[in-house]
């Protein structure tokens, strides 16, 4: 059972490995039940010094397997609770969201607009899409042409820096749902 619950530990709930490491904790003290034994039917106990062999007791071999195999189970439960606790942690903290979800504000009293300190970054709050890529074309000296109307009043909240590349602006919108930029001849085309 031992050895089973060694190579198939997901077979075994966490009561059942509770259950046999209380009983391996419960076993009897070996090396006073050795020396009574050895006592009674007169066998040599050596230790292993200089070129003497070592007379062991079955059980005591059996002891030393039994450690390790609860060492081994032991260091599995604690792996694989460590793995779900961080899972667990990450789904609740939202660290697993989408890069959309992470860029929206729930606050919507706030300006549509606003200046942070740094004046390469601008944060823009529940703006429409042609707000927005009107500013960069102006920053970048590109044109704007929209393929389809009803992506200039899309609304979104993000932020700007103006100091990136045009590139990295325009990868960094298309990560949103319901936009598609591409650049095409110092033009933005808008689908």
């Amino acid at each position: 059972m031992f050895l089973d619950m060694q190579e198939h530990s997901e077979k075994y709930s966490d009561e059942q490995i509770e259950t046999m490491m209380d009983v391996l904790d419960q076993l009897p003290d070996m090396e006073t039940t050795w020396q009574k034994f050895s006592a009674k039917q007169g066998v040599e106990t050596t230790c292993m010094h200089d070129d003497r062999q070592a007379v062991l007791h079955p059980l005591r071999r059996w002891r030393r397997v039994a450690v390790s195999i609860v060492g081994v189970i032991m260091v599995s439960v604690i792996a694989f609770a460590a793995i779900r606790i961080v899972r667990h942690s990450a789904e609740a903290g939202g660290y697993l969201k989408s890069s959309t979800q992470e860029t929206q504000i729930a606050n919507l009293h706030r300006q549509p607009m606003e200046v942070m300190p740094d004046d390469s970054i601008r944060v823009f709050e529940n703006v429409e899409l042609q707000q927005i890529l009107s500013e960069i074309a102006d920053h970048y000296h590109v044109g704007v042409e929209y393929r389809n109307e009803q992506t200039r009043h899309i609304r979104l909240y993000t932020r700007w820096n103006s100091s990136a590349p045009l590139k990295q602006i325009i990868e960094r919108l298309n990560a949103f749902e319901k936009v598609c930029i591409r650049l095409n001849n110092n033009q933005l085309i808008v689908e």
